[in-house]
């Protein structure tokens, strides 16, 4: 709750904290062990490092549109049959 007030309040570095964790977050929902890939999964993880490029060139506070990242992820997720 600190760092989500922090980064309300315009930290870059509570920000950058709470965006690596959501990241680590989506990835454990998913059930992805980093360790472990191999191709489906090694492509979901090659997504969400571009992402995660992406987003340090982002300022606090900017419009995101996900739309693209998100109908991409579904497509690896799909194509590596996931389910919940």
């Amino acid at each position: 709750m600190h760092l989500l007030q922090e980064a309300a309040n315009g930290s870059e570095d509570a920000y950058n904290q709470l965006r690596e964790a959501a990241m680590q977050d989506i990835a454990a929902q998913v059930g992805l062990d980093t360790s472990q890939f191999y191709t489906e999964e090694g492509a979901l993880y090659d997504e969400y490092n571009l992402i995660q490029n992406e987003l340090d060139d982002i300022e606090v506070g900017a419009y995101i549109d996900n739309a693209q990242a998100i109908q991409s992820m579904n497509e690896i997720i799909n194509a590596a049959g996931m389910t919940a």
